[in-house]
């Protein structure tokens, strides 16, 4: 896919996100990502839909891959950072065997 079509095909997700149309915009990160697949921007925007949509372990996922896409930006690296802390669920998600354990080990119960 050309940039300049990826670039479009985010900015419709981002608007549909905004408008609150998440299924739409989930189709058109899926669309992205199919395109781009380690690219920061789909996986980024994916990760922010995902989470938006209350969906967890695949907000972590998108995220945690579009941060590792950038690891010299630290603006970008402390954004995902913040949202992934915002999330009540994310200290569940990344502590090992907290879907087995049931807690993780900052003392939060896992939704697993």
């Amino acid at each position: 896919m050309q940039p300049a079509k990826l670039q479009r095909l985010l900015q419709e997700a981002a608007a549909q996100l905004q408008a609150g149309r998440l299924d739409a915009a989930m189709r058109l990160c899926a669309q992205a990502r199919a395109a781009a697949p380690r690219e920061f921007a789909p996986l980024h925007v994916s990760g922010l839909t995902a989470l938006t949509q209350g969906r967890a372990q695949d907000a972590a996922t998108w995220l945690a891959a579009a941060r590792e896409l950038q690891p010299r930006s630290a603006v970008r690296r402390r954004r995902i950072d913040a949202r992934m802390r915002s999330f009540s669920t994310w200290a569940c998600l990344t502590c090992p065997g907290s879907r087995s354990s049931g807690s993780c080990g900052n003392g939060a119960r896992s939704r697993y």
